[in-house]
């Protein structure tokens, strides 16, 4: 099998639980994601949501809320960066992204299963992926060696955790991690199933890889099929990409700038329509 299609041969399922970590910053990204989720799922995934206060979501499956991000409220990023642990880790932000240990436990005892998590600026291109229930899978970088040992191996806004052992050991890991909870999942190098590209791209697969972007844009290619949105990478329809559709991130704007044009070029498909309106 080509790396690239890392998802092993055993997977036999999708998710039926997702679980994501929101405070207000995240309150636009979470719309796009719960309105393009909808959008291709018949049967929805139970979600579980660690937030700052409570909140009014339109969803038609089921939510599970928890107040308990009332520490980080009305923070940005940078702003945490800037504060101190109160945990004996790097800082307040460093704090912030450990929650998700907590919310991915809280979950799975809940749930009785393994959860996939999510950051909330996931835009959904088609169906939940195939998992492994049973196998940690995380979603790497591929991003330049050298940013790689800065920045982790893996993204840690998207990867499915199946056991509250898998929970404990990226916990313990992150005490010590060089890069906040995401340097962290380095640990599980060598035990883990990968997604491939074709899921959570994010502008970093197309700008900080060791490839010109150029070469990296040529890999897609249109497919239209009423199961997706027509967007393909290597020939495999994409099922989500990550990024914030409102930022002044320059390299950020660039990567929604090409993926719109894309969209733009499947626009006589409905649900292509649809996502184009959402993202407005």
């Amino acid at each position: 099998m080509d790396a690239d299609q890392s998802i092993l041969l055993s997977t036999v399922t999708t998710t039926d639980a997702i679980a994501l970590l929101v405070n207000e910053n995240a309150m636009d990204d979470l719309r796009i994601f719960l309105e393009t989720l909808q959008l291709w799922n018949t049967i929805l995934p139970t979600l579980y949501i660690a937030c700052s206060k409570p909140l009014q979501l339109k969803y038609k499956g089921i939510i599970h809320t928890k107040v308990c991000l009332e520490t980080y409220t009305n923070l940005t990023r940078q702003q945490m960066e800037n504060l101190p642990s109160k945990e004996s880790l790097t800082n307040l932000f460093h704090d912030f992204t450990v929650e998700k240990c907590s919310l991915i436990e809280w979950a799975i005892k809940e749930h009785g299963s393994g959860v996939l998590f999510c950051d909330a600026d996931i835009c959904w291109l088609g169906p939940l992926p195939s998992i492994d229930p049973t196998k940690l899978t995380l979603s790497p970088h591929e991003i330049r060696p050298q940013d790689e040992a800065r920045f982790g191996l893996f993204n840690a806004g998207f990867l499915y955790i199946p056991s509250l052992e898998s929970v404990r050991q990226w916990r313990k890991a992150c005490l010590t991690s060089t890069f906040f909870e995401q340097k962290a999942l380095d640990i599980f190098q060598i035990s883990c199933n990968r997604f491939g590209s074709h899921v959570n791209y994010g502008w970093w697969r197309m700008f900080q890889a060791s490839k010109p972007s150029q070469q990296l844009q040529a890999e897609w290619s249109i497919h239209r099929h009423e199961s997706h949105s027509g967007l393909c990478v290597k020939g495999i329809p994409v099922v989500c990409i990550h990024t914030h559709w409102k930022t002044n991130d320059y390299i950020t704007n660039m990567f929604n700038t090409w993926i719109l044009s894309r969209l733009e070029l499947l626009k006589k498909q409905k649900k292509v329509r649809e996502i184009l309106t959402i993202l407005k």
